[in-house]
């Protein structure tokens, strides 16, 4: 016994063959149906019999059986015996002849369906090309074969030889087997559970103009010339509908087709009428069992083509929706990702203000510290921390900058300045300083030429390629200078250290990336300096070239478009070298800082520079302590972010217009941000970013306060 699979709920489950219990709910209203049903085809089958051989040419009656069999099993079986012995035992039969009719269709169904059952166990045995061959081979062609055999046996024992034996029984055989592949695939049209009256009118006016159609050209030819082949016009008919209107009405056309060819015939109409009952009566079955047997194969292979098409839209549906999901989980890890990023640039910045200030301190206490000593081994240690403190303030730097270019938080503003005043920025005392405590030569090509780009992105680049130049560089020099190549200057910084090979240079711009010989310690920096100039690079869409060579040294550049010398808007920072011997006598100078540390730590430092500070923790403060200074005020220092929601910018405008003087000012900030920097370049103050170095303020203060 086989059984077959189901997909449910995901998975597959075996489900066991009914045999004979039959395939639907059984009740009154299906019995009725099933009994007119075989009434009504037993009845056709007895107007269309060729009286000469006591049998219909398609025997209807025989799908009509398979149908209620298959939908009410044994009970069926008993359906099918009663209504065809009723309907035959009015006829002029004998009693041998009364008994084919009415036992063989029960027969030829009730083992049809237990065949059929066994091998498949399909709703509907004609969904598909396998399973409607299996109804084919075991419900139309061995039950009606083994019917005849037994059939043709009872007549011959009762002496009633049917005139031609074997031609006969092929023909007895044919309209079994004919007449059940023609009406058995209406099996899905029964039991009739609810009759809408406008479908049921639509149906009888479609089947009666069906009907004389196939009168007029297949079946009753009065009209038309019986020598035409118009049968052959019921096939693009029955395709077109098969295609349209699927296979249910399509089988009602055929049957209306063959009840009009079979009355037609019987009355010596239609192109089927030959010399012989024989020869009409197998052309007939050949036909008709040909165009039934043609359309329900079509009918599978539609079935299985959309069974098809409907699995790959239901595993397309599936693949766009796991698509569409892993889409949204990657969307949902994304949008996670720049959030933690953000979170985490957040974090960096909010920090850094914190991280500044102890530096910012730190580093105050060391300039006082280091104007005040006078014996050379302490001067060295001072310089030893201010070394480290450097490196410190580096790392910080490094760390929120990477963490701003990967959050795209930078935006540049392009402008137009010389090579000059941009040397000028980036070279600092501290590097000539540091230059020179390793021996090192720092020469420099000066330029007036002008080039566009973001001023302070593009020193930030060059100042790591010097910083990254002075540290692998142990002796010999560095050149910093430019070159004109078109409509564009190379930026480049020389150096003769030890050189990379073409493995380092693979990896030198990647984070975290430090390259060391052996020796060295590699617990300076965090090896984020070039990648940063590299991401700066890319945002500013200029193109970054290295050439080294190992043991030699190495060239780093950058490309840099030319400007526009009529648009300079160059404001460099004049930075001599400090002397520490030049005090700033009765200078009354405004400190504005939120961080008692910083507050008392430049008041130390101004303080050893001769300068009259006054302190201030607050807006209020510092308008107070302004206002009473007045005219005699020189310059005002003051942190930019301030508690209460207050910056330094608008608390140094607000004084101004309070006394009405234009006042020198510095902003001090631990914000690194080039949109801060270029606010403030709106207006005549000067910014200095924590931790601020002597060699920084300072000059500046030199400058402002002459």
């Amino acid at each position: 016994m086989r059984a077959d699979l189901k997909l449910k709920n995901n998975h597959w489950e075996i489900i066991k063959p009914k045999l004979l219990f039959g395939s639907c709910r059984i009740s009154v209203n299906a019995v009725i149906q099933f009994t007119l049903l075989l009434i009504v085809f037993n009845f056709i089958d007895q107007q269309v019999v060729f009286f000469d051989l006591h049998l219909p040419s398609i025997s209807l009656v025989s799908g009509a059986a398979f149908i209620a069999v298959y939908h009410l099993g044994v009970l069926g079986s008993l359906i099918v015996f009663v209504s065809s012995l009723f309907s035959w035992v009015f006829s002029d039969n004998s009693f041998s002849q009364l008994f084919i009719w009415a036992f063989f269709p029960t027969i030829n169904a009730t083992l049809g369906v237990f065949l059929l059952r066994l091998v498949i166990c399909l709703k509907n045995p004609f969904e598909r090309n396998r399973s409607f061959q299996a109804f084919l081979i075991f419900s139309a062609i061995i039950p009606t074969l083994l019917t005849t055999t037994i059939g043709s046996l009872i007549v011959q024992l009762n002496t009633e030889l049917l005139p031609g034996a074997p031609t006969s029984f092929l023909m007895w055989w044919l309209a079994g087997a004919i007449g059940c592949i023609i009406s058995a695939p209406l099996l899905n049209l029964f039991p009739i559970k609810k009759i809408e009256t406008s479908k049921l009118l639509l149906s009888i006016l479609f089947l009666s103009m069906a009907l004389l159609l196939s009168a007029i050209f297949v079946g009753w030819t009065g009209l038309i010339n019986d020598e035409l082949p118009l049968q052959y016009l019921i096939f693009p008919v029955l395709l077109f509908v098969l295609f349209k209107r699927g296979l249910n009405v399509t089988c009602l056309l055929l049957l209306c087709g063959l009840v009009a060819t079979l009355w037609g015939t019987t009355q010596g109409y239609g192109p089927f009428v030959r010399n012989t009952i024989s020869q009409t009566s197998l052309l007939l079955q050949a036909f008709f069992g040909l165009s039934g047997v043609t359309i329900l194969m079509l009918n599978a292979a539609l079935n299985e083509r959309n069974q098809a098409e409907e699995a790959m839209r239901k595993v397309q549906n599936t693949l766009e929706r796991r698509v569409e999901d892993r889409t949204a989980d990657l969307q949902d890890a994304q949008t996670e990702a720049e959030e933690a990023n953000k979170t985490k640039s957040r974090f960096l910045s909010a920090v850094s203000h914190d991280l500044r200030q102890p530096i910012h301190a730190l580093s105050l206490f060391i300039m006082s510290l280091k104007g005040r000593l006078e014996q050379e081994e302490n001067q060295k240690v001072v310089s030893r921390i201010e070394m480290i403190l450097d490196n410190l303030s580096s790392m910080l730097d490094g760390l929120l900058d990477m963490s701003r270019l990967e959050n795209h938080a930078i935006t540049p503003h392009e402008e137009n300045f010389t090579i000059q005043s941009l040397f000028n920025d980036v070279i600092t005392e501290h590097d000539r300083s540091a230059a020179q405590a390793k021996g090192l030569k720092l020469n420099i090509v000066p330029s007036s030429n002008v080039i566009r780009s973001d001023r302070t992105l593009l020193a930030r680049v060059l100042g790591n390629f010097i910083s990254n130049a002075i540290r692998y560089t142990d002796k010999g020099a560095i050149c910093i200078g430019c070159r004109r190549k078109g409509e564009t200057f190379h930026l480049e910084v020389w150096d003769t250290g030890r050189g990379l090979n073409q493995n380092e240079i693979s990896q030198i711009f990647n984070p975290h990336t430090r390259i060391t010989k052996e020796g060295q310690s590699n617990a300076e920096g965090l090896g984020l300096g070039l990648a940063i100039a590299d991401g700066i690079s890319k945002l500013l869409n200029h193109q970054i070239i290295l050439r080294s060579t190992p043991n030699k040294g190495s060239c780093f550049s950058i490309v840099v478009p030319l400007g526009e010398a009529s648009n300079i808007k160059d404001k460099s920072t004049i930075t001599p070298a400090p002397t520490y011997n030049m005090p700033f006598i009765d200078k009354n100078i405004l400190v504005i800082d939120d961080d008692d540390t910083v507050r008392e730590a430049m008041n130390v430092l101004l303080g050893d520079w001769g300068c009259q500070v006054t302190l201030a923790k607050n807006k209020q403060d510092a308008l107070n302590y302004a206002n009473l200074l007045g005219n005699n005020l020189d310059l005002i220092l003051s942190d930019f972010h301030l508690s209460d929601q207050n910056n330094g910018l608008e608390i140094i405008q607000e004084i101004q217009d309070m006394i009405n003087i234009k006042v020198p000012a510095i902003i001090i900030s631990g914000d690194t941000r080039t949109s801060l920097k270029h606010d403030i370049e709106k207006t005549d103050y000067h910014l200095l970013t924590k931790p601020i170095q002597p060699v920084s303020l300072r000059p500046l203060l030199r400058v402002l306060l002459k």
